[in-house]
């Protein structure tokens, strides 16, 4: 008899599964079972590129938000610099949607670093933040899977 694990297009994963320093856990016998037979925590093949993944998404949005701090303060207030910001997060936050390979590490490592939130104030106060930058965070927010706590 074979035992049923998540099959994500029919069953969402973040009903099942939570997101602990780039580790995946079951959050139930159906998550577990899943964790377990697709060896979804391998160190070497998983764990690491979830960490190497993270990294350079949290070394991007400390870029992007000198960046943007450059603007603010009147250091480098060009379109193209207006652009590159803009740019830049929208293409980071397309690496969190399900087409994305390990998109929901990149979702998840995304909406909860800090250096989201403060670029996303950022963004807002200058008037960035548009109708697009928006569905992009509710698309990662269906992709990213739910912290442990």
């Amino acid at each position: 008899m074979k035992e049923p694990i998540i099959d994500p297009s029919s069953i969402d994963p973040k009903n099942h599964l939570k997101y602990w320093r780039y580790r995946i856990k079951g959050s139930d016998d159906i998550g577990k079972l899943t964790v377990s037979v697709l060896n979804l925590n391998d160190q070497d093949r998983l764990v690491k590129k979830r960490f190497e993944i993270g990294n350079a998404i949290q070394v991007k949005l400390e870029q992007l938000n000198e960046l943007t701090e450059d603007y603010i303060n009147g250091v480098q207030t060009s379109t193209r610099r207006k652009n590159r910001i803009i740019n830049g997060i929208k293409d980071l936050m397309k690496e969190g949607l399900p087409n994305s390979i390990y998109s929901a590490t990149s979702a998840t490592v995304i909406l909860t670093d800090t250096e989201y939130d403060a670029l996303k104030i950022k963004l807002t106060l200058l008037n960035f933040w548009d109708a697009e930058l928006s569905q992009l965070e509710i698309d990662l927010n269906k992709t990213a899977l739910n912290l442990e706590k």
